[in-house]
């Protein structure tokens, strides 16, 4: 007999850290643990001290070390689509890129290569979505419901998952009264990765911010599948090209079950890239329904405004 949908299963919240401390991380960790949230915290990461995976391990974080092609050498730290990007960097991406396309199209199952290759040779960026899929389709009927997450600039007012999730992927836009085409960042990402042609397709079409995706564990996988094949085929990498990808994935209509909220309706409240007057505004009239507060140190108003509610700093 098939156990029913979720039956028995627990809430998983993946993140990735890359050269972090404790007290980058703490606001994350510690405003999670205060709601009362009991699911599994999982971190992928790489270049943190000792101290600061202790201090996660002795909260509950599951820490991960994936393999990866970056070494830190005499203070530099190597790694083959450095995000320092010089000219010849920039013009031998695209031959690394080949490479990795030819290897996954002779593999006998070409996602999984994506996979690791993705996962290996990637910046965090880009690497966090290919160590996520690997995890969740060897786990995915241990959990119920899924949150992918930056860890940096996040902090939680409930548990994230106290909203009727379903079977839905949860996209979650930013200031809506910009377009894509309206705001610099996501232009130039969606052109860099696309193209001008699959830009204009769906630069009138409202930004999605790609630090924070929620789901249930299938259409979480079905999301990731699609992430790691799009990201496997790019020719470069260059910081913040997951949005692009993102929002490409999204907005063609390529996700199935995938589920939009608006910024001011949704249980996420992600104010970046919004008049600091408005985000504190929003976080003010909304704060008694809102579970996430995404990017909240843009702003010094609401970052206070959140230490005040949490009863800590940040």
């Amino acid at each position: 007999m098939m156990e029913a949908f979720g039956e028995g299963r627990r809430n998983l919240i993946l993140g990735a850290a890359q050269d972090y401390e404790w007290d980058v991380l703490r606001p994350f960790v510690e405003s999670l643990r205060a709601t009362g949230y009991d699911g599994e915290i999982r971190f992928f990461v790489s270049g943190l001290s000792r101290e600061t995976v202790g201090q996660l391990a002795a909260r509950g974080v599951d820490v991960m070390r994936p393999s990866r092609a970056r070494r830190r050498m005499a203070g530099h730290v190597f790694s083959p689509y450095n995000p320092r990007t010089t000219r010849l960097r920039w013009h031998a991406q695209p031959y690394l890129s080949r490479l990795v396309r030819l290897l996954v199209s002779v593999a006998p199952n070409r996602r999984d290569a994506a996979g690791w290759l993705v996962g290996f040779l990637g910046n965090i960026e880009v690497a966090r979505y290919a160590w996520y899929y690997r995890y969740l389709k060897e786990h995915r009927d241990r959990y119920h419901s899924v949150m992918l997450s930056d860890v940096r600039d996040v902090v939680f007012l409930a548990d994230p998952f106290s909203f009727d999730v379903g079977d839905a992927a949860w996209f979650f836009l930013e200031n809506e009264s910009l377009r894509l085409r309206d705001q610099t960042n996501n232009r130039g990402w969606l052109i860099g990765a696309y193209g001008e042609a699959a830009f204009e397709a769906i630069g009138d079409c409202p930004i999605s911010c790609s630090g924070l995706t929620i789901g249930s564990a299938d259409a979480m996988l079905g999301y990731l599948e699609l992430m790691v094949d799009e990201l496997a085929g790019l020719s470069r990498q260059f910081k913040g090209m997951d949005q692009g990808v993102h929002n490409h994935l999204l907005h063609n209509g390529l996700v199935p079950r995938a589920h939009v909220a608006p910024n001011a309706e949704g249980p996420v409240l992600t104010v970046g890239i919004m008049d600091g007057d408005e985000a504190s505004k929003l976080l003010h009239d909304r704060r008694a329904v809102v579970k996430v507060v995404h990017q909240y140190d843009r702003h010094e108003a609401v970052a206070t405004e959140l230490a005040s509610l949490l009863g800590t700093t940040l």
